[in-house]
This record gives C-alpha cells, sequence and structure tokens, in this order.
C-alpha cells in the first residue's frame, strides 16, 4: 500500500520520544524516552537538522531523520540521512518510502544538491529498498570510537 492515506507525515515533536525510544531500539540503538527527548531538542534548535515521523491511525510507525552539510569539492549542500525506521509491526505497507520521500522534499528546500546515507552490513532488506529508490551504492564507510 504504498499510496495509503492512512500515512500522515508530520515534523517530529518532542511529545514523539515516548513513541520514538522503542523505534531507536529496534533499530539498534538502545534510547529511552528522555534520551530521544533531549536529542530532539538538540535538533530543532539547529536548522540544519530536520526529522519526520509518520502516524498511522494517529500513532508514531516510522522516523526519518537528515542533516545539511557541505562538501570542500563542491559547492551545494549536501543531505545525509542519518536514521530511518519503521516498527517491525507497521513495515511493508509503505511508511519506508513516504518518509524516504519527506526526507528528499526536506533535501529540495535546503538547496541540497543530493541525499546520502550509510546502512549496516547486514541490512540486506534496507539495501535492496535503497537501490529501488535509485540509491548507489558508492563506497565504503569507515567508523572509530574517540576515547
Amino acid at each position: 500500500m504504498p499510496n495509503d492515506p492512512d500515512i500522515r507525515i508530520r515534523p517530529a515533536a518532542p511529545g514523539d520520544a515516548e513513541a520514538l525510544a522503542p523505534l531507536m531500539v529496534e533499530l539498534g540503538y538502545p534510547t529511552t524516552p528522555e534520551q530521544m527527548r533531549e536529542r530532539l531538542d538538540r535538533v530543532a534548535a539547529n536548522p540544519m537538522y530536520g526529522a519526520r515521523v509518520a502516524e498511522v491511525d494517529g500513532r508514531v510507525a516510522g522516523f526519518v531523520g537528515m542533516t545539511t552539510g557541505y562538501y570542500f569539492n563542491d559547492d551545494p549542500p549536501y543531505c545525509r540521512v542519518l536514521s530511518l525506521v519503521v516498527g517491525a509491526a507497521d513495515r511493508r505497507r509503505g511508511i519506508a518510502g513516504r518518509l524516504m520521500e519527506a526526507a528528499e522534499a526536506w533535501a529540495r528546500e535546503q538547496g541540497a544538491s543530493n541525499v546520502h546515507l550509510t546502512t549496516a552490513l547486514h541490512r540486506g532488506d534496507a539495501h535492496e529498498f535503497y537501490a529501488r529508490r535509485g540509491y548507489e551504492r558508492t563506497g565504503f564507510r569507515y567508523y572509530k570510537k574517540l576515547g
């Protein structure tokens, strides 16, 4: 149901923290509602960040968070999707696609020339999802924890 009219996309709000924390846990990132509230407050204060939630039947079913930045090798800004998650009970309903459409619309509003993201190697379904949406695998991500 990719065009399900019962899916409503809207900006994330601090009151969404209770519903978003368990979604972050599903994504593999232990998060309390208070931590989520603090994170939402932090990004809401910075115009380079955006966040959208998907509501189904009046409840939060998914989330996308993004930011913009600048390259040293190009002029227009880029958009980076930082998090995309749909609750397990709501998957395969077109919610993630609608959230990505919202992220791409936000990116265009910010003047971004492209959108990029990373996804874990074990998330084969996500790789297929992004490829179907026109995203190309262009490299590898390296990570080092500081401290």
